[in-house]
């Protein structure tokens, strides 16, 4: 399939779940419950307001969060396949990546059936520490400060699996074997991740 087509297609997949997010399970109705102790009616309503036009926003910039992080996933796999020696064109390392990109789509697939069909009573704190697929289930997520956890949500199975596809991706557009396409995405696309999730952790701490 054309990569453009694959592109829209995710793009599209991102804004519609955004979408559903905002009107089925982070409703007005849920912000205003999780804020009602702590602030006035007035105070709330200036919140959901703000809420409302950050969403318009939120939508706005998907395309471009999409393509910032398959530009930057691909760039750090043509960093690895350049030490490791391994010929690679950029529009073909680009289809990798994109099409890689499709299981991120899955978390919020089942964060969005969970909360409509399974858990139907829950507050904002409880989708906040939604990671079914992550170590952050075997803690007690009271006991937790916020950048911990975001560390423990982000060691989670759709990495792990996120990985496994992109080596394959390669491995058919580089005909290398599948270990050796492994080795290279680990060692590339892992440091990277390690420097992003430490960046986000010091923004946290500092500004939370």
């Amino acid at each position: 399939m054309n990569n453009w087509v694959l592109l829209i297609v995710l793009i599209g997949c991102y804004i519609s779940g955004a979408l559903i997010m905002n009107e089925l399970i982070t409703t007005n109705d849920i912000y205003s419950e999780y804020f009602q102790n702590q602030l006035s009616v007035q105070a709330i309503d200036r919140i959901l307001t703000v809420r409302q036009q950050l969403q318009l926003v939120g939508y706005a910039m998907i395309p471009l969060v999409v393509l910032f992080k398959i530009g930057g996933v691909s760039i750090c796999l043509m960093i690895g396949t350049y030490m490791a020696n391994v010929k690679i064109g950029i529009q073909a390392m680009y289809s990798t990546v994109l099409r890689a990109e499709y299981i991120h789509i899955f978390p919020s697939l089942a964060l969005i059936v969970w909360f409509s069909l399974v858990q139907t009573e829950y507050s904002l704190e409880d989708i906040q520490n939604f990671a079914p697929l992550s170590i952050l289930n075997l803690f007690d997520t009271s006991t937790l400060e916020a950048w911990e956890k975001y560390i423990l949500g982000n060691i989670n199975l759709t990495q792990v699996v996120y990985i496994i596809i992109l080596a394959y991706f390669f491995s058919k557009e580089t005909n290398k074997q599948f270990k050796e396409a492994l080795r290279i995405v680990i060692t590339s696309y892992v440091p990277a991740v390690l420097i992003w999730t430490a960046s986000v952790t010091f923004l946290i701490v500092n500004f939370s």
